[in-house]
């Protein structure tokens, strides 16, 4: 298993937390995109959960189900963006900064 995977083993509930401990996300486009992925995961289940306990309108609901659509489909390619920060700082040797 790459690292990748077991530490999304680790976010979605460890089985043994001595595995997951120090474990970080490697600073490539694989680790970025899995920060991102975990993120609009998190605020798109939050959006959901948050809408079923509130007694709200049709119209806010529609409201709602757009701005969750929004962040699941839109926000994903932040991941471009902080990869070219990545990459902008590899190349005048400022990685150790970000």
């Amino acid at each position: 298993m790459d690292k990748i995977g077991k530490l999304m083993g680790c976010v979605n509930g460890p089985s043994d937390e001595s595995k997951c401990k120090g474990q970080t996300l490697p600073l490539s486009d694989s680790g970025i995109q899995a920060f991102v992925g975990q993120i609009i995961s998190i605020a798109t289940s939050f959006i959901t959960i948050a809408a079923g306990y509130m007694n709200l309108t049709d119209n806010y609901l529609l409201a709602l189900n757009a701005g969750r659509c929004a962040i699941a489909n839109g926000f994903y390619n932040v991941w471009y963006l902080m990869a070219a920060v990545m990459y902008l700082a590899n190349q005048f040797n400022l990685a150790g900064q970000i």
